[in-house]
């Protein structure tokens, strides 16, 4: 709520920042920054999230203090959306204006609790600030959880913004290439698998050191050879498409004779007496339990291979497998490309509603059925596992999240929105909102609650000490927090022109 002429705050490259937290001057305590700054006016603490790094340089975080209160204002047009952001990944280095999504976090209101101790102290241990718990603050019960509890207890999205954040969640899960990277790193098969890793790594670094790029000096695929390491790796793997169940069956045979001759050491230790001897498989070592374990683990990968094999009669199960392994694979990426078109659909109609009125149980059925009814199968190899696998889009996380933000939003919408909550809902809504991490409430004044640096100068104040925040959607750093500070001297003459500011994450 700015006086109308104050100019919204951008940093140096001109983006705008974003609004974060606005405090009177004068509910602040009289001892506060030892009696030092404004009591009169108010206090706005702007943030450019999209691009605050470790130490906030070029404007990314400004204080302004304004004499008077002003009109409600609404960010520039030209703001990117920052709406949980910060807690679920949405473009998060990529600003992006979002239409049907706020802008701006929720309204929450700010009681400002003093906390008493001896400023020339320097710690919790040495009588500085006691850590302060949302019990102790509150006075009323605090749900560690309470946000997963609410989530689970529903199974769908509450308004058509709810359903815009699950799927726009999905269309990113489902871009072509994220898509793919998603599929292969999670074991999905789109040519014949590799058993044998040590001799794929062993013939690709043979082949690059024969090549005229090569120059010396170790291969991998993140040196100075990444490039070379990359292409040679795709020739090798096209070339071992053929023979790797002959490759398969030879390491599992390594690693089940290995084990063999491990348990008839150790059986022989044990005939003689010696009950905790050990033996040693690279640098593990493991008892006579253990052995007969992973002894057992590799005699049924070798089944599970004749039973899968057994299933491709014919001169050349091989080739009969590494088709299918190859055709599914393929299909599975088209099926995902499918799947994507039906949630375009879904989001053309999500943009024709009104982002905050209810979604019915059956306009969510119907949305969802053109990408969530069906499902495309797969090969995986998992270790030495390879099996065939069934999968249709998992909406449950973006669900999640966006039953979250409707709760939310209904809770902080004005003050008859809550009555249209179940109270079991509210209530917990309520206990979960007080939660505050560990060691981190948000402060003002006094010492900061830092995480891993020294770098405070005690002679500096602290403005504000801004903590990860699950009501809010803030999530700093790696659940860390957002210090802001100003010299003393600053401070007396109110120039929050000249502060400082930081992150810290655990």
């Amino acid at each position: 709520m700015m006086p109308r002429l104050t100019k919204w705050p951008r940093d140096d490259e001109g983006a705008p920042l974003h609004f974060v937290a606005q405090i009177c001057c004068g509910d602040l305590p009289r001892t506060l920054w030892n009696g030092l700054g404004p009591r009169k006016g108010w206090l706005l603490l702007f943030v450019e999230t999209l691009k605050l790094e470790d130490h906030a340089e070029n404007n990314t975080v400004q204080v302004l203090h304004t004499p008077r209160l002003g009109s409600e204002r609404q960010p520039p047009k030209d703001t990117p959306t920052v709406r949980h952001s910060m807690s679920e990944y949405i473009d998060y280095t990529s600003p992006k204006i979002r239409p049907g999504v706020p802008k701006f976090w929720r309204r929450w209101p700010i009681d400002i609790v003093v906390q008493e101790f001896e400023f020339t102290q320097i710690g919790p241990e040495e009588g500085g600030p006691s850590a302060i718990q949302g019990e102790d603050l509150y006075e009323a019960p605090v749900a560690q959880n309470g946000f997963n509890k609410i989530s689970s207890a529903l199974n769908r999205p509450l308004t058509w913004r709810g359903a815009r954040y699950v799927v726009e969640g999905i269309l990113r899960d489902l871009k072509p290439d994220e898509f793919e990277r998603s599929f292969v790193g999670n074991s999905g098969l789109l040519s014949a698998p590799e058993f044998d890793h040590s001799g794929l790594t062993e013939e690709i670094s043979k082949r690059a050191m024969q090549s005229t790029d090569y120059q010396g000096g170790p291969i991998n695929k993140f040196g100075r050879y990444s490039a070379l390491f990359e292409r040679t790796e795709t020739e090798v793997r096209a070339e071992r498409c053929t023979g790797w169940v002959k490759r398969a069956y030879a390491c599992i045979d390594a690693e089940i004779a290995q084990f063999a001759a491990m348990k008839a050491e150790l059986e022989q230790a044990h005939a003689e007496g010696r009950t905790d001897a050990l033996a040693r498989k690279g640098s593990v070592s493991l008892p006579l339990e253990g052995v007969l374990w992973n002894l057992e683990r590799y005699v049924g990968y070798r089944n599970a291979l004749d039973k899968t094999l057994a299933e491709y009669p014919g001169p050349d199960p091989e080739a009969a497998l590494t088709e299918e392994i190859e055709r599914l694979g393929r299909a599975y990426l088209t099926w995902g490309t499918r799947m994507a078109e039906g949630a375009k659909a879904a989001m053309q109609k999500i943009e024709s509603q009104d982002p905050q009125t209810p979604i019915s149980a059956l306009d969510w059925v119907e949305l969802t059925g053109a990408f969530c009814e069906t499902s495309a199968e797969y090969w995986v190899k998992s270790g030495e596992v390879l099996a065939k696998n069934s999968h249709s889009i998992n909406m449950e996380k973006h669900v999640k999240m966006a039953i979250r933000e409707d709760l939310l939003d209904l809770y902080t919408h004005d003050n008859n929105a809550p009555q249209t909550l179940p109270r079991d809902m509210l209530e917990t809504l309520a206990e979960s909102a007080k939660y505050i991490e560990p060691g981190l409430p948000h402060r003002m004044g006094g010492l900061p609650d830092l995480i891993q640096s020294d770098a405070f100068d005690q002679i500096d104040q602290l403005l504000f000490q801004l903590a990860s925040d699950r009501a809010m959607g803030w999530m700093w750093g790696d659940v860390g927090a957002l210090y802001v500070t100003i010299s003393e001297s600053d401070l007396r003459k109110s120039r929050f022109e000249h502060v400082e500011a930081w992150l810290e994450g655990h």
